[in-house]
């Protein structure tokens, strides 16, 4: 919680004192349209995803198993519900009013703000999660066609893309939770004006 504060005061002095409130709620509006704008990109991302196993399940790789199916469903459902909360963020986004009283805006930009917080630490690892079970449950009808070798590179380098594609995943979310904390930040400081 400490740290959180600190983030938050760091955060708040980073806005000149000098500001009016036109240009407070200015510099509001260009956060929350950074954040809509890396929630579409995530969502455009993760369609590129889906499509792209979609069409390789379908014509690459077509699997018979049920076992692999099942993996099938898993990885491209967990990436879908990905698609659907940040579908759900972009409209809670939109549904925030910065014309509205400092407090009220504070308090919807704190609601959010857990939100995404949730979003970022429970719902994403079980997400992860499932993509993770979806993938490996390809491997045994994978062991039919790929010799041993080539059954533990592909099952190894899952490991290692996953590790780069987390830090970048973290890279981002770091990003995005500094600019809610700003956005809080402002509000506290319209609310005082208040």
């Amino acid at each position: 919680m400490d740290d959180l504060k600190n983030i938050w005061q760091q955060s708040r002095q980073e806005i000149s004192t000098g500001q009016s409130a036109g240009e407070m709620l200015g510099q509001v509006k260009r956060i929350a349209r950074k954040n809509t704008l890396f929630h579409w990109g995530n969502m455009a991302i993760l369609a590129v995803v889906v499509v792209g196993l979609l069409l390789f399940f379908r014509y690459v790789a077509p699997f018979q198993e049920t076992l692999s199916h099942v993996g099938e469903v898993l990885m491209v459902g967990s990436i879908v519900l990905r698609i659907l909360i940040e579908l759900i963020s972009v409209n809670r986004l939109k549904n925030l009013n910065v014309a509205a009283s400092a407090h009220e805006s504070l308090l919807k930009t704190e609601q959010f703000y857990r939100f995404r917080s949730r979003i970022h630490g429970p719902v994403t690892f079980s997400i992860i999660a499932l993509y993770t079970i979806g993938f490996y449950m390809l491997t045994p009808e994978w062991s039919l066609y790929f010799p041993t070798w080539q059954l533990w590179l592909i099952d190894g380098s899952y490991v290692v893309i996953a590790i780069i594609l987390f830090w970048q995943i973290r890279k981002g979310v770091v990003q995005e939770m500094q600019r809610y904390r700003t956005l809080k930040s402002i509000h506290q400081d319209l609310e005082e004006e208040d």
